[in-house]
């Protein structure tokens, strides 16, 4: 009975279902956060998850092709439309651990897969210069069909 209701909440969500259980766990320990800044930034990382779902399932709607840069596509959008909730989720030298759950969020919202070149993922980088929140990133394919 919980399987089948963390398997349609994870649905719900768009996320996998070790993810769901992990934010199940996050909400039980938010009460014993030692102080309103670890509150504050907890809160805004669960905000800044459920926000990136959104907007990559808006960059593939938005899209008629598919955009294998869809994870570097998210990020600008963050730096540019979302700056301030950013920046609260990845203060105290959180940024790494963030940046990976925010990449693993948006392919997990749109099912998309790792592109690989041989049997290695395949990576690009923000361009230089650029204010760009991440500095490599993993490329991505859409959804495999099922047959």
């Amino acid at each position: 009975m919980f399987h089948e209701a963390l398997t349609a909440r994870a649905r719900e969500l768009g996320i996998t279902e070790a993810e769901a259980v992990s934010r199940l766990v996050e909400q039980g320990l938010e009460p014993f956060l030692e102080s309103g800044a670890d509150i504050d930034q907890a809160r805004a990382e669960r905000q800044l998850l459920n926000l990136v779902s959104d907007l990559a399932r808006q960059e593939v709607e938005s899209s008629t092709d598919w955009n294998e840069r869809l994870t570097f596509a998210v990020f600008e959008r963050l730096r540019l439309e979302h700056r301030p909730l950013y920046d609260l989720a990845i203060q105290d030298g959180h940024r790494d651990a963030v940046n990976r759950r925010i990449a693993r969020q948006i392919k997990t919202a749109v099912g998309a897969q790792v592109k690989k070149r041989g049997d290695k993922p395949a990576t690009a980088r923000a361009p230089r210069g650029s204010e760009a929140l991440i500095g490599d990133y993993t490329l991505l394919r859409p959804p495999a069909t099922k047959p």
